[in-house]
């Protein structure tokens, strides 16, 4: 059984990890993100920081050029979101699919719901 959190920010990641492997922590990569990796009670945990958002919100492609484009038109297309951070949003892919449960363990607050819902939004996909 594996248990994956993911944190807002590295450091928070660390203390959890710190707390909860009751100082017997290993630092892995995982597509090149620190991953804290320990087992508690027969169960594997792996806490991961998110580095903040991990997601964009941009124009579509045929808008990038605003010489080009009729300003009005900017007005009408719905912003696309894309990966920002493709590292950890590999990492994330990685870790949930041999996930048995995801914790979103992010900071109380409006930022850090987008944040975890950006990170729910990538594990929902493997």
């Amino acid at each position: 059984m594996t248990t994956v959190v993911f944190t807002e920010k590295n450091k928070a990641a660390a203390q959890i990890a710190k707390i909860l492997g009751s100082g017997s922590v290993n630092r892995i990569s995982v597509e090149g993100v620190q991953v804290y990796d320990f087992k508690k009670n027969g169960r594997q945990w792996r806490v991961m920081g998110l580095a903040g958002h991990i997601m964009g919100y941009d124009y579509p492609e045929e808008s990038h050029n605003w010489h080009a484009v009729d300003p009005k038109v900017l007005l009408d297309p719905a912003p696309v979101k894309s990966v920002t951070k493709q590292s950890y949003a590999n990492a994330i892919t990685r870790l949930a699919s041999s996930a048995d449960e995801i914790i979103l363990a992010c900071d109380f607050d409006r930022e850090g719901e987008n944040i975890g819902f950006e990170a729910r939004s990538i594990a929902e996909k493997v």
